[in-house]
C-alpha cells in the first residue's frame, strides 16, 4: 500500500500541528484535534491516537469491530481528560476519518466532516456523509442557511446523546485510489470543485505527489477567496492511498 500525506503548515499554531495523518498496518486515518478555537499540543494528540490504536484497533474481532473500538477508545480518553487537573487538557475535541483495507474492499468510519473518497478512473465517489447541519438538512428536507450548513454536529470528546458511529464497507478494484480529507479541504468550496481536484489527484501515479498537489490547490483557492488562509490551510490535511 502506497500512502502520501500533505498537512498544512502549523505556523500560527504555537502548540503544533492540529492535523495529523497516520497509518497502522492496513489502517490509515486523518485526525484534527482542537480545544476551543486553538489546537491541542501536538505531542498530546499523537499520544492520544497511539493509545487508542493499541487499546482499540489492535484488539481482536472483525475490522468493523476494531474500527469502532478505535473511535470509542478515542472518545473515552477525551472524556476522561475533561476532569483532568490540568486545565489545558479539558475540552479537547477530535474530528477524524479512517479507512481499513482488505483485498478487494475498504472499511470506512468517520466523525464530523472529514471525508473518504474513492477514485475509479474518471469516477469520484464520496464514501462518507458529513456530520453537519447541511447534511442533516438534506436528509430531513429541513431548510438551513448557507452560513449554518457547515456547522459540525458531531465530534469525539463531546458528551451527549448521539447516534452510533457507522462503519461501512465498499468495494475496491485494481487501479482505485482513496483520498482522505479534513473538513477544511472542502469548506467554502463547491462540491464539484472538490470532486474535480480529487479526480485529478487520482490520476497521479505517485501518492505523495498527489497529496501535495491537493494541498497546493487548496492554498490557491483560499488565496483567491481572500480568506484567512493561515488558519484554514493549517487545518487542512489530505492522505492519498494507492492499495
Amino acid at each position: 500500500m502506497q500512502v502520501g500525506a500533505a498537512i498544512g503548515p502549523g505556523l500560527h499554531e504555537r502548540l503544533g500541528r492540529s492535523v495529523i495523518g497516520g497509518r497502522d498496518d492496513d489502517l490509515v486515518f486523518l485526525s484534527r484535534a482542537t480545544v476551543h478555537a486553538s489546537s491541542v499540543p501536538e505531542q498530546g494528540h499523537v499520544a492520544l491516537l497511539q493509545s487508542a490504536l493499541v487499546r482499540g484497533w489492535r484488539g481482536s474481532g472483525s475490522i468493523a469491530d476494531r474500527l469502532t473500538a478505535f473511535f470509542q477508545e478515542l472518545h473515552r480518553l477525551l472524556l476522561a481528560q475533561s476532569t483532568d487537573e490540568d486545565p489545558s487538557k479539558r475540552g479537547w475535541r477530535l474530528e477524524i476519518c479512517a479507512a481499513a483495507l482488505e483485498p478487494g474492499s475498504v472499511w470506512v468510519i468517520h466523525v464530523a466532516d472529514h471525508r473518504v473518497w474513492r477514485v475509479r478512473k474518471e469516477q469520484v465517489d464520496r464514501l462518507t456523509l458529513d456530520c453537519t447541519l447541511g447534511e442533516q438538512a438534506r436528509r430531513t428536507g429541513a431548510p438551513v442557511s448557507d452560513g449554518l450548513a457547515a456547522i459540525v454536529t458531531r465530534v469525539l470528546g463531546f458528551e451527549g446523546g448521539q447516534e452510533p458511529i457507522v462503519v461501512s464497507r465498499h468495494d475496491l478494484a485494481p487501479g482505485d485510489a482513496l483520498v482522505l480529507t479534513s473538513g477544511w479541504f472542502h469548506r467554502d468550496s463547491p462540491e464539484s470543485a472538490a470532486e474535480t481536484l480529487i479526480r485529478r489527484a487520482g490520476s497521479i501515479p505517485d501518492a505523495e505527489t498527489a497529496a501535495r498537489f491537493l494541498l497546493a490547490e487548496r492554498e490557491l483557492s483560499l488565496k483567491a477567496l481572500r480568506q484567512v488562509v493561515d488558519f484554514q490551510l493549517a487545518s487542512t490535511g489530505v492522505l492519498v492511498v494507492r492499495p
